[in-house]
């Protein structure tokens, strides 16, 4: 299990979804970190695309904390 808890804000990343609709969602990980993760949605399941902590990344840090992506 990626994310520890319920806990998580998932936003649409129009940007990036080409050729497919691509996700990106911030949650506590089973280590308590904060992590970022890009995924797809497929017709066979999830392509996760990128997982990574956030470190040093403000932006998905207050948006996880405060319950709302501010884009």
């Amino acid at each position: 299990m990626l994310m520890r808890s319920s806990v998580t804000i998932t936003i649409y990343d129009p940007e990036h979804s080409h050729s497919d609709g691509r996700f990106v969602t911030v949650g506590m990980s089973a280590k308590d970190n904060l992590v970022v993760v890009v995924h797809a949605d497929r017709a066979n399941g999830i392509r996760i695309i990128s997982a990574r902590r956030a470190t040093g990344c403000v932006h998905w840090r207050e948006c996880w904390a405060t319950g709302a992506p501010n884009r």
